[in-house]
This record gives structure tokens, sequence and C-alpha cells, in this order.
């Protein structure tokens, strides 16, 4: 028997002020850096995912605002707190998400960084991004409080009380938007690459393939997708090892809270290849059925061992 051991592996037209520019940017510009591979962004109130970004980005950027004016009126004129308040919030939202971006496309196959309204990654959890939004969101907090001490400074704030509300009013407006994140586990949002995105289901053309060769023509007697991948392990077709890669879309299983399961056209188990319409769908990806990767017909399938005058397996 062969085995086969599978690794995992409208145009828009902004207006010309660089906010409207940054937001661009923020949302397209890291997506077209990763090419081949699952880019990931970290949810950060400055970088919010999609379904999140119109409710969280200007409620943080009014809170932000708001706190540092509190803290700021002290020392300034209502006016110029409101104004300094507002810059130092800008401040931070720009290089806090332009340090981010620069991270996320640093090459083809950058690192995990920053962008805006991208698919949550809901299949991922704390364990693969625990590290990743505890960082992030540490810088950012960091960053925050340093952009609102600047204008404290410069008024010349006095007192153990004054610079307390100062540093801690922004601070608790960023901790305050965290807990959305924290409460639904959007810890992070992204895509994946058109190569990952496509070849979701490639190893089965190779697997069916295999195990039609090696039997007679015949396709697996499984009535299930389930029980599919028992008997290609039976067969030895796959290892052990690889159950748990082939059991769901990589893909899917990124961005899915439970990820549905590939569909095996039951139908035509245990029937001969050459006897199946050559139209026939045998496998598909519920998520992907346009993409040929993710499709297996009866045409498809490779000639068993009698075709090519070889003796077919018991």
């Amino acid at each position: 028997m062969r085995t086969l051991v599978v690794s995992g592996s409208g145009r828009c037209a902004p207006r010309a002020i660089p906010w409207a520019r940054l937001l661009v940017a923020a949302c397209l510009v890291p997506a077209a850096a990763h090419a081949h591979g699952l880019y990931v962004f970290v949810s950060t109130p400055a970088s919010p995912p999609h379904g999140l970004f119109l409710l969280i980005l200007p409620a943080f950027l009014l809170t932000a605002t708001a706190a540092g004016y509190l803290s700021l009126r002290r020392s300034f004129s209502a006016a110029v707190a409101l104004l300094s308040s507002f810059a130092a919030t800008a401040t931070f939202w720009m290089v806090f998400l332009g340090i981010g971006e620069a991270a996320a496309t640093m090459n083809t196959a950058p690192p995990p960084g920053l962008a805006i309204g991208h698919k949550v990654l809901w299949g991922l959890g704390w364990d693969s991004l625990g590290d990743l939004f505890l960082g992030w969101n540490a810088a950012g907090l960091a960053l925050l409080v340093a952009s609102h001490a600047v204008p404290a400074a410069i008024g010349k704030l006095r007192g153990l009380k004054a610079w307390s509300l100062a540093l801690a009013a922004p601070m608790l407006a960023y901790l305050v938007w965290l807990v959305p994140y924290a409460a639904t586990g959007a810890y992070a949002h992204g895509g994946a690459g058109g190569y990952v995105w496509r070849g979701c289901g490639h190893p089965f053309p190779i697997l069916l393939c295999l195990y039609v060769d090696e039997h007679a023509g015949r396709l697996p007697r499984a009535t299930t997708f389930d029980e599919l991948v028992d008997v290609l392990l039976e067969n030895e077709v796959i290892e052990a090892g690889d159950r748990d890669k082939l059991m769901r879309c990589r893909v899917a299983r990124c961005f899915e809270r439970e990820v549905r399961p590939y569909f095996w056209n039951a139908r035509w188990a245990g029937c001969e290849a050459g006897d199946i319409p050559p139209d026939e769908i045998i496998f598909q990806c519920t998520y992907h059925p346009t993409h040929t990767q993710s499709t297996v017909r009866a045409k498809d399938l490779c000639p068993p061992r009698r075709a090519q005058g070889e003796p077919a397996a018991p």
C-alpha cells in the first residue's frame, strides 16, 4: 500500500484627506502582502475586526479623547484641553496602526500585525493567539498613555493626583474597549492567501485515486465522510497522525466556530469509477464548491491498475 503523509499548510475612491487614506491603507494594504499563507491581525481598540469596526473604533477614539480632556482640563482651557486630547489620541492611532501595518507588510509571509475590518479568526483560540493579543495590546496601552503624557507635561501638570488621572483616564478607556474581544474570543482577525484558500481539500483527489487504484477501480464503501476517513486509515492510504488535518477544511477551521465536514457522495460508495457519470461529484469542500482543487468528480479519479495492464488488488 502507498501512504500519503499530509502536512498542514468596485473601485474605491476615498477623499483626499489623510484620515481616509490611512483608513483605506489599514483595511487593504496588509492583506496584499500575504499571498501564500494565513494572515493574522491582532484585535485592538485601534484595529477592530469586521462586525465590530463601526462600533469599537469610533467609540474608542471618542472615549480616549474625552478621558484625556478630563485629565487636561486642570491645566488648559476647555478648547485647548479638547484639542490637545484629540491630537494625542489621533497621534496614538496613526503611529500604532502604522507600526502594526509595517509589521504586517514586511515581506510576503509577514508576522502578525495590525489592520482593520477582516473576518474574525474564531477557530484560533487563546492558546494560539493569547500571547499576540496581550503583547500588541500592552504596546498599544503604553503608547496611548505616553501620547497623553506629552500634553500633560507641556501643561506642567503638578501633583500625584493630577498625573494619576492624566495617565489612568486614557488607560481605562483603552481597557474598556478590550472587553468585547475578551468576552467573545475575537482575539484576532484576518484571511487566507490565495493558495491556502484554493487548496483546502487538495489531498483528497490523491487519496481517493490511491484507494481506487489499489481496489480494482472501486470507490471506498463508506456512508459518511467520517467512515470514508476510517476506510482510508484502515487501508493505510493515510496515517493516523493525519486524521485531524483531513477531517475539516483547514481554512474554515480558522474562521468558523463549528466547521461542517467535507461532502462525500455516499450514493456511489463501493461502485466502480468507470460506471459513474463523469461529471458526478464524489467529494467536495462545502466552503469552496467552485474551486477545482476542492472538488473531485468521477472523471478525475485515476485509472485503476488493470487499465494499465497491472494486476489489481483483491
